[in-house]
């Protein structure tokens, strides 16, 4: 019993800390290459918006790869999900977009049942700061710049996800 009692208090403490534990498992199909993660991580901080952003990262996430993954995201999990085959400049630059989207809130929830118009607007704004925080990262890195359509693309996906109503 006495023992159990010492956990519960080291794990309300480290809680009061701020510590919290990781987010969980990389889905199917995915891993964790925290070598990669960590060199990723060292390449965005070596530049001024990723040093930035750095200094107060959002808790609990983490950064999965996958070879059959095509486009990067964020899950309702906090996992980062990155095609295995980007190069580094590049992947660095989309984990600042998508820590982004951690810290600020996910650009588009197709579960709301708010209206669309302001959803949509919503999901514009963030987009367009979290690309141009990764197009100036890209750049620091020497790498090449987002296609200046991929914003508008993004939105057409919300928008015809909104007009199909909440998903549950």
């Amino acid at each position: 019993m006495g023992q159990r009692l010492v956990v519960a208090a080291i794990l309300v403490a480290l809680s009061a800390l701020g510590c919290e534990t990781p987010a969980p498992a990389c889905p199917p199909g995915m891993a964790d290459n925290r070598p990669r993660t960590a060199r990723l991580l060292a390449l965005l901080k070596s530049t001024a918006d990723g040093h930035k952003l750095l200094r107060e990262p959002p808790r609990r996430y983490r950064v999965c790869y996958g070879q059959g993954q095509r486009e990067a995201g964020v899950t309702a999990l906090r996992q980062l999900l990155l095609p295995t085959a980007t190069s580094d400049p590049v992947a660095a630059a989309k984990i600042a977009h998508l820590l982004t989207h951690l810290q600020l809130g996910q650009p588009f929830d197709p579960r709301s049942s708010a209206p669309c118009g302001p959803r949509l607007a919503r999901a514009r704004q963030l987009e367009q700061h979290a690309h141009a925080l990764e197009n100036r990262i890209r750049a620091a890195l020497g790498a090449p710049p987002l296609p200046p359509s991929s914003v508008d693309s993004l939105m057409h996906q919300y928008a015809a996800r909104c007009a199909d109503g909440p998903s549950r």
